[in-house]
């Protein structure tokens, strides 16, 4: 009974390794946008630029601050604690503050602002800057540009989804038309093989000559070559494939594990979906639109350090309680402080480099537009000839097997000879790996459209409301 259980146990696993996935284009997309690795190490990137943004956005944190102060020794004995709340706010690099301090025994007369009446002092204060870090300072200055950072991880990251898209699709179909030039090549070689077994039957008969033995022996040979060669291709290209899939738990799909679908819908793209829109939304386009900004940011700081630097602190305060009476009442004190440069190499070099920089990018971006324009155009044209060529080759297809029928009858009657023959289904052959060829080249190209255009699909499906 013990021996039985571990015979189901070892068949059960048996049959869990040697399972086969399906594969088809919709399971390709499906599975390297949610598990391919690469894209996974993107979206993190993604997230942690996030975080980075939210770290800048906490130089506006509101604080709260105490402060006690006591002489330990010596004539006076006083000492004086406070409490605020502080509010830092972006506009006119301000500042808020409320709070109170209460002092207690006896101060030196050089510091008798620290004292208070017996129920303490409450206070307001508001800074401001009115010159220099008015419109910009480092902490608004470094938010924005982590900003922007996100703004342009997010960009990278649609851009990597659909350069994998590009990649997998490409590889997918490459696999797809390596399964078909196998399968045809293996029929090639088995229509030998079987003509050679009659050959040897009529030979032992004699009813045919050696001669036709070695000839078919030698088509025999030459076509075994060519299905090695098939085979290999086919394996080449499933083990690349494999290197895009991985299941959910992290694991790479062992390229053995492949078995592509055998009814793949072959979806076709509408024609003449080019229109502006496209370009503008391409990612290559939108992250070199954002690195202007940032370094626009950085000419933003260089004309800030040009400025006078012009501070000014408001300060109201209001004792309450028994104590002296010059201390009564409200109080209200300005502070004004002025810092001009004499020399402005900082503000005038950061000017001079961020402005070189965004010349060099939007030159750039000049290039990138024109670029994809051509693109476009290119990818839409050679989608339709090779569209049109697969069409093509697929009615070399019917010809060439109108005319193996044909000369089949000739050579049964003995009007044709074992040359013609292979001629014609070689012909055949080639006729249609050339359409399963000029098929894997439309979506391969089709893909890299698809990338250009900013558009990304889940299934075939998704390419009928491509325009939308």
């Amino acid at each position: 009974m013990k021996n039985k259980s571990i015979l189901i146990i070892l068949f059960i696993v048996s049959n869990t390794l040697n399972a086969k996935t399906n594969i088809d284009w919709s399971y390709v997309l499906n599975n390297v946008h949610k598990n391919y690795p690469l894209l996974l190490k993107q979206q993190e990137e993604f997230k942690a630029a996030i975080g980075e943004t939210q770290s800048a956005s906490g130089a506006f944190d509101s604080y709260l601050s105490a402060k006690h102060d006591e002489r330990l020794d010596g004539y006076y004995d006083g000492k004086i604690t406070t409490l605020q709340a502080v509010k830092p706010l972006a506009f006119l690099n301000s500042e808020l503050g409320i709070g109170a301090r209460k002092s207690s025994n006896t101060f030196p007369v050089y510091e008798g602002k620290n004292d208070t009446l017996d129920d303490g002092e409450f206070f307001a204060r508001v800074k401001l800057s009115l010159m220099q870090n008015r419109a910009i300072d480092p902490n608004r200055a470094n938010l924005r540009q982590r900003k922007i950072q996100q703004e342009i991880k997010g960009l990278e990251l649609n851009q990597k989804q659909l350069e994998a898209q590009q990649k997998a699709t490409s590889t997918y179909w490459k696999w797809f038309y390596t399964i078909q030039n196998k399968r045809i090549t293996k029929e090639l070689y088995d229509l030998a093989q079987r003509r050679q077994e009659m050959f040897s039957k009529k030979f032992k008969a004699g009813d045919t000559s050696k001669l036709k033995l070695l000839e078919n022996n030698q088509y025999i040979l030459k076509r075994k070559a060519l299905l090695e060669s098939a085979t290999l291709d086919e394996l080449n290209a499933r083990i690349d494939l494999s290197l895009w899939l991985w299941n959910d738990k992290g694991e790479k799909i062992h390229y053995e594990d492949l078995n592509q679908t055998p009814n793949e819908e072959l979806a076709i793209i509408p024609e003449n979906i080019i229109d502006d829109k496209m370009l503008e939304t391409s990612p290559l386009i939108q992250i070199l639109n954002n690195e202007i900004l940032y370094h626009q940011v950085n000419q933003e700081i260089g004309e800030n350090k040009l400025q006078p630097k012009l501070d000014l602190t408001y300060d109201f305060s209001k004792d309450k309680g028994a104590g002296s009476r010059t201390l009564e009442g409200d109080e209200h004190r300005v502070l004004l402080e002025l810092k001009i440069p004499l020399e402005r190499d900082l503000g005038r070099g950061k000017i001079q480099s961020s402005v070189s920089k965004m010349n060099a990018k939007k030159q750039e971006l000049l290039y990138l537009k024109s670029q994809l324009s051509m693109y476009f155009i290119k990818y839409q044209a050679m989608m339709k000839t090779l569209l049109n060529n697969h069409k093509t080759y697929l009615n070399e297809v019917e010809l060439a097997k109108k005319l193996v029928n044909a000369e089949k009858k000739q050579f049964d009657a003995g009007q044709s000879s074992l040359f013609m023959i292979n001629i014609r289904e070689e012909k055949q052959a080639e006729s249609e790996i050339k359409a399963w060829k000029t098929l894997y080249e439309y979506y391969s190209t089709l893909a890299s459209f698809l990338t250009f255009a900013n558009k990304k699909i889940q299934s075939p499906e998704d390419l009928v409301s491509l325009k939308d």
